[in-house]
């Protein structure tokens, strides 16, 4: 393809820069135990396709790039990973675009497959194929695309994601990557126009939103310095509804999740 990366990696900090297609990602691996993760990725001229192997559970809060859409297809194989608590679905993908702030939680050994590219292109393509009222909603959204459209996307990206394995070196002139892309494009369109997008539940939105604000406390300056019970203070939230919330978007109950984002942060800010 246009471009590949073939990588693996032994810590969480170095897998979450690698997912910058995605948005900019923070990610804890509260398991303990080495970390191991591969991905490859595909440039494409105005997208790119990830793969990615997991071995253990993890969370991550994603802050998608403006101008940027993820969209996460199925894969059947391992732990189905959740977004603000809530898991994808069978013949479900989810839209993530500029407005969301959601955590991504995997509970074990996953695999997953997303393509990366701008909302402007999408919908580009989109009222070429679709109408001049073809869009993508902003923030997270879940899609059910009829089955057939979406197995012929997911095996497009996977045939791709296993030809590019199996022959990393294998040079691949300009005109067959558009063709590739082009096909991608207008499977995308075809799923989501004949999708209907599913916005989270008002519930869901409002533990997400609460979620996102601990985050930027623990980014302040005063945050950093608040003990964990005056962070929970913050928020308006009882300790025992945040530590349900906690489980249900993270795995893990607040205070751990409080040390070890502190810990994350503590190293990148000593790191620069």
């Amino acid at each position: 393809m246009s471009g590949t990366v073939l990588s693996s990696f032994g810590d969480p900090t170095t897998f979450a820069a690698a997912l910058n297609d995605i948005g900019d990602v923070a990610l804890v691996a509260p398991g303990g135990g080495p970390f191991c993760a591969g991905m490859t990725r595909i440039v494409l001229p105005r997208m790119s396709l990830l793969a990615a192997e997991e071995r253990q559970a993890r969370v991550a809060f994603v802050t998608p790039s403006d101008g940027r859409a993820a969209i996460m297809l199925p894969c059947s194989l391992g732990e189905k990973p959740l977004w603000n608590g809530a898991p994808v679905g069978d013949g479900e993908m989810v839209t993530i675009c500029a407005g969301a702030r959601p955590h991504w939680y995997t509970r074990g050994a996953t695999r997953w497959m997303a393509v990366c590219l701008t909302t402007d292109a999408l919908a580009a393509r989109g009222r070429i194929l679709a109408g001049p009222h073809f869009c993508i909603p902003p923030e997270l959204h879940r899609w059910r695309p009829p089955t057939r459209a979406l197995r012929t996307l997911v095996d497009l990206c996977r045939a791709v994601v296993l030809l590019t394995e199996a022959h990393p070196a294998m040079p691949v002139d300009a005109e067959a990557a558009r063709g590739v892309e082009q096909e991608l494009l207008q499977m995308l369109v075809e799923c989501l126009s004949a999708g209907r997008p599913e916005p989270e539940p008002p519930a869901r939105r409002r533990e997400a939103a609460s979620l996102a604000r601990l985050e930027d406390l623990l980014h302040a300056p005063a945050g950093r310095r608040a003990t964990a019970t005056a962070l929970f203070a913050a928020l308006g939230a009882s300790e025992p509804a945040l530590r349900a919330c906690c489980r249900a978007h993270l795995g893990v109950g607040p205070r751990l999740y409080v040390r070890l984002r502190r810990a994350r942060i503590e190293g990148h800010n000593g790191a620069t």
